[in-house]
């Protein structure tokens, strides 16, 4: 079994093909999944030359892998838990994808007011030293110790807030969905054959291993696949899965949901992240992303759909409570540009604890089938759980081989063949017509939420300018895509803000844009 692909570009003609392969000849591994998770054991099979197929239903990345508080970071709060092993793991780790991803996980330095309780200050002192020396030789400043002026310097919001200075630490920061898609494209680099918007609909399990009859989404048609592995990285989606194998579900999901809330900096200035507290033992982070503060998480059970999940008005207006009253500020739910939810993959444990308590360690089992699951865990620690269920298989008996990607189109390329395509997507934003056709051309984005909340990520950074700048969108995708029902389409994606996204329900799309949706 070899499954490896010929070269071919990362768009819909790729997906295409990748998937034609996948129905002809049996891949080694086939991952059900195409989150950070399933996108690591892809790029790790790959690398030591299984041959490699990757499904997702949806989008790379549209689950958890799009909706995290986008940190690449140790975790300090997990040792008040007692996890010394996992937080030293994932501070491995972060230095681990700092340097094999250097242009998508970046150092970032992080406040922590001082707390005026000496017993909680002096706690506090002892975690962020643990920390220095749990991280010691990966590259990280140590902590130190700010006075008030200096901490209102990297975090103007501060200036109304009663604190007694600071410290000031750090780790490390991503573009999660974007990360999610850089690793499949390697892993497609290496010969694994990836397709988005492919959902698997059937598995067997036979002599030779499994045969999984998969959908295209956009198309209804229909592959078999046969691969000698199967891997259930599904994600919160993993009790399915395991359901769909044939077994009764031994992951024991308990999903927790996350929100966050995007501002701009001029409502709520920060140039540094910030951990600061919401007045009843949890603590919020104040993270600076792409321009904009995005404030997060909480972690609360979850029994909604997974698929869909939002951050319900409710909820905002909690958080929001909670940046008001800790920064002194009075802003309103007008400032909030955009409000989102995730749902972590959580593993009960069978005791009656609290979701924000329940550990980050994965769940990796292979069966007498050859149904390996792989779920739980955390976004830093990705590659390590990648690592550790990739050992679960057998050596391959040869390498898979050959580049699957071939060259990428530029930005400055497709302007110069198009110059229209330099025309602004939305005044509040800096995205162009060719940031969309580059989305298509060459990071297989095929529905308009692929590229205007996950490859442009405008949908989390403020809903309204996904709103203004769709129908744009819409025309180049249309042209590129071979759409017959743009219109629908556009109906479709202004639902989905509003559900997911905190849009107004009723807010018609821009009318003078309208029209370029139609060309």
């Amino acid at each position: 079994m070899s499954g490896a692909g010929s070269a071919r570009p990362f768009d819909a003609a790729g997906r295409a093909a990748s998937l034609a392969d996948l129905g002809r000849d049996p891949v080694d591994v086939l991952v059900i999944g195409g989150g950070i998770t399933g996108a690591g054991v892809a790029l790790e099979a790959a690398r030591r030359g299984h041959g490699v197929g990757l499904v997702e239903a949806r989008d790379f990345g549209a689950g958890t892998s799009s909706r995290s508080s986008k940190l690449i970071h140790g975790g300090i709060r997990y040792l008040a838990q007692g996890e010394v092993g996992l937080v030293r793991e994932a501070l491995r780790e972060r230095s681990r994808l700092r340097r094999e991803f250097p242009e998508m996980v970046e150092p970032i330095s992080f406040l922590l007011p001082i707390p005026r309780n000496l017993k909680d200050a002096v706690l506090l002192k002892a975690g962020l030293t643990t920390y220095d020396l749990l991280a010691r030789g990966g590259g990280f400043p140590r902590h130190r110790r700010i006075g008030v002026e200096a901490a209102r310097r990297m975090a103007p919001a501060l200036r109304r807030s009663d604190i007694r200075g600071a410290w000031v630490y750090w780790d490390a920061q991503t573009d999660d969905a974007r990360l999610t898609l850089a690793v499949i494209r390697r892993a497609a680099a290496r010969g694994a054959l990836a397709a988005n918007h492919a959902e698997v609909v059937v598995t067997r399990s036979v002599a030779a291993g499994w045969e999984v009859d998969v959908r295209d989404t956009l198309s209804g048609a229909r592959i078999t696949a046969r691969c000698r592995w199967l891997v259930n990285a599904a994600g919160v989606w993993a009790d399915s899965v395991e359901a769909l194998a044939g077994r009764s579900p031994r992951t024991h999901l308990r999903p927790s949901k996350g929100v966050h809330l995007t501002f701009s900096r001029a409502d709520l200035p920060v140039d540094t992240a910030l951990v600061f507290p919401v007045g009843d033992g949890r603590v919020l982070f104040a993270i600076p992303w792409h321009g904009h503060v995005v404030v997060g998480t909480t972690d609360t059970d979850y029994g909604g759909d997974i698929a869909a999940p939002a951050c319900e008005p409710a909820e905002a207006a909690d958080v929001l409570a909670a940046v008001n009253r800790f920064f002194g500020l009075a802003l309103n739910p007008g400032a909030v540009l955009s409000r989102w939810a995730g749902v972590r993959p959580l593993i009960a444990t069978g005791r009656q604890a609290a979701t924000k308590d329940l550990s980050r360690k994965p769940f990796i089992e292979m069966d007498e089938r050859g149904l390996l699951t792989v779920t739980g865990g955390k976004l830093t620690t990705f590659m390590a759980m990648a690592e550790a269920a990739v050992d679960r298989l057998p050596a391959p008996a040869g390498a898979a081989g050959g580049p699957g990607v071939g060259l990428a189109p530029t930005r400055e390329a497709l302007v110069a063949a198009d110059p229209a395509l330099a025309a602004r997507l939305s005044e509040r934003h800096p995205y162009t017509l060719a940031d969309i056709a580059l989305a298509c051309d060459a990071e297989m984005a095929l529905e308009l939420d692929d590229a205007l909340n996950r490859r442009l990520r405008l949908a989390f950074l403020d809903v309204g300018a996904a709103l203004e700048a769709a129908p744009a969108a819409a025309a180049v995708m249309a042209a590129r895509l071979g759409w017959r029902d743009t219109e629908a389409r556009l109906q479709g994606y202004r639902e989905l803000l509003a559900r997911e996204f905190g849009a107004a329900a009723d807010r018609p799309l821009p009318g003078a844009l309208l029209s370029a949706g139609r060309r």
